[in-house]
């Protein structure tokens, strides 16, 4: 799969992730990024909106759906602190 894969339950624990996804945020394998609490992983990137400005935490898609949105989509970009590399999240 050449897409960026997590999936967190309602307490906002990853219970999957692909190697691609833990890549991305600086992890060095899919189980190393599952086992570290959500909050301490998104310390280690950056997120951006469309127009580049701080993306908030509280908007991205898995929190406002597991808060009962219907549509939660959001695209956003994802910037990891340590090595730079930038990609886009939906």
């Amino acid at each position: 799969l050449d897409e960026a894969i997590m999936v967190q339950d309602r307490h906002f624990k990853c219970v999957y992730a692909n190697d691609l996804a833990a890549q991305l945020c600086g992890f060095a394998s899919a189980e190393e990024f599952k086992n570290t609490p959500v909050e301490k992983a998104l310390e280690l990137v950056q997120l951006f909106t469309e127009d580049g400005q701080p993306f908030p935490r509280e908007q991205l898609s898995a929190r406002r759906a597991l808060q009962g949105e219907d549509t939660a989509e959001a695209v956003y970009q994802v910037r990891n602190r340590t090595t730079h590399r930038e990609s886009w999240a939906k």
